[in-house]
């Protein structure tokens, strides 16, 4: 992550999903957040994450 060292310097790294996906991204008006469903792409396995806010970036 040399790439990376102002995100380093400020902890932003711990908050990164490298080797992930997005499967589902939905609103919840009920709880004015999203619900993200990501997808490991070494497992395969899949997990559930909600925030206030949505960032999506992507990169070759």
């Amino acid at each position: 992550m040399a790439n990376f060292g102002r995100e380093m310097k400020h902890g932003l790294e711990e908050n990164f999903k490298l080797q992930h996906e997005v499967v589902r991204a939905t609103w919840l008006p009920s709880a004015s957040q999203w619900a993200v469903e990501v997808r490991n792409l070494k497992t395969g396995d899949i997990s559930v994450d909600t925030a206030q806010f949505l960032i999506n970036c992507q990169g070759r």
